[in-house]
């Protein structure tokens, strides 16, 4: 009788084994040639982002936004407010932010949601109509000039814009009542009634009511006024041009 030895025992193992770390030296090489091609294979340029056009299209009942959108661009709209949009022209709903922040603006009685209307390959156009009759306006940034903007006033912006709640906390108006938008791009205003455009000359001031009022420029120095300094029941602002810039308050026919 033959006996086996335990040594013997490996080593009817080692020619499985020799293939299976073959194998895994042949995944080793093939994920280092994928990410040498990945490091040195020149990259694909990225389509430029142009913004969209809008236009303002105005009847006696009101006004409508058409936003024409070249490809690869984007426009940022209020939840419920698109009438209609080309084939070309994908809409999601989003946050337009972390989900946190979203979560938080309900309770500063803003909506968590935005609609984001993209472009691909192909241009598109879009209609967008404000809940409320009234006047439409474009606004143009080119990323100097900040603007505060009066809540639920700003219809449709571009992507390179930023609304921010918290950045409009302690203004010179009511707590909440504006929103701070920065960057560069274009935006449209709504306001109930008629919207007329102010603009003040260097020292030169003026007195409003802050019910009326739907956007500044962050160029304006604005100082509550007392009632009674004022000679009005509710009291004023007082709007000073004092940076020797022509900054353009915005005003509502109706107040909010």
């Amino acid at each position: 009788m033959r006996t086996i030895r335990a040594h013997r025992v490996p080593q009817l193992l080692l020619p499985s084994t020799r293939r299976a770390l073959h194998t895994q030296d042949n995944t080793r090489l093939d994920k280092l040639s994928r990410t040498l091609t990945s490091v040195f294979q020149p990259t694909q340029p990225q389509p430029t982002t142009i913004d969209a056009q809008f236009t303002i299209v105005d009847s006696k009942h009101g006004s409508v936004v058409h936003a024409k959108l070249p490809p690869y661009s984007c426009v940022v709209t209020r939840v419920g407010q698109i009438v209609g949009h080309a084939r070309g022209a994908h809409v999601r709903a989003t946050t337009n932010g972390s989900f946190a922040v979203a979560a938080l603006r309900p309770l500063l009685g803003r909506s968590a949601f935005v609609q984001q209307v993209t472009t691909q390959d192909q241009g598109a156009d879009v209609l967008v109509a404000p809940r409320r009759a009234g006047d439409s306006t474009v606004v143009g940034l080119t990323g100097t000039v900040d603007y505060f903007v009066r809540r639920g006033c700003v219809l449709a912006q571009t992507k390179f814009l930023n609304v921010s709640t918290w950045a409009g906390i302690g203004n010179a108006f009511h707590l909440l009542a504006f929103d701070k938008v920065s960057g560069r791009g274009s935006m449209v205003i709504n306001a109930a009634g008629g919207l007329h455009r102010l603009v003040l000359n260097k020292d030169e001031e003026y007195f409003v009511d802050p019910r009326f009022v739907v956007a500044w420029s962050a160029t304006l120095d604005v100082q509550p006024q007392l009632p009674a300094k004022s000679g009005q029941s509710n009291g004023v602002n007082d709007m000073k041009n004092d940076k020797g810039v022509q900054p353009v308050p915005f005003v509502a026919s109706s107040p909010a």
